[in-house]
């Protein structure tokens, strides 16, 4: 089930929770059918490449779910505000990826009204706990979870 878009296409679906969730399954699915072995059966190095990979690819889903959430069906270009100069009136420069999807809409609008919202995207972006990677090596006294964990393991096999 999706919406319509408001922009002046309407041809893209809005992106619903149904579409990231799905997105990110079959990622995850995928990568997990190409090891074909258990989290514990991955090396250490094996674990933190999938960690990193699984976790860059969920970053990508969640940034455009915020973006486009955050436009309400319009283009959005995200900027860094380099210069604001106040005179007669306010003038403000930007720094835009020149691959920016909608960097187009912002050139055909040049001479025209447009609307600036200020909104700073590092609320929307916080920090991500590491995932919990298994060392190829036991360390001595290992107090964390996993180490607690496979010492439990190692426990009951004696």
């Amino acid at each position: 089930m999706t919406q319509e878009n408001n922009s002046k296409d309407n041809t893209k679906p809005m992106l619903t929770e149904e579409m990231i969730a799905g997105g990110i399954r079959d990622f995850m699915l995928k990568r997990y059918q190409d090891y074909k072995k258990p989290w514990d059966g991955l090396n250490e190095a094996e674990q933190r490449s999938l960690s990193i990979e699984l976790g860059e690819r969920a970053k990508e889903l969640v940034r455009e779910a915020i973006r486009v959430t955050a436009a309400k069906g319009f283009p959005v270009l995200t900027a860094k505000l380099e210069q604001v100069t106040v005179k007669e009136g306010i003038k403000g420069v930007l720094q835009i990826s020149q691959i920016d999807p909608e960097r187009h809409t912002l050139i055909d609008a040049v001479g025209s009204h447009v609307m600036v919202i200020c909104a700073d995207k590092e609320e929307y972006y916080g920090e991500i706990v590491d995932a919990e990677i298994t060392p190829d090596t036991p360390v001595l006294f290992d107090n964390s979870p996993a180490g607690k964990r496979v010492a439990a393991e190692r426990a009951d096999l004696q």
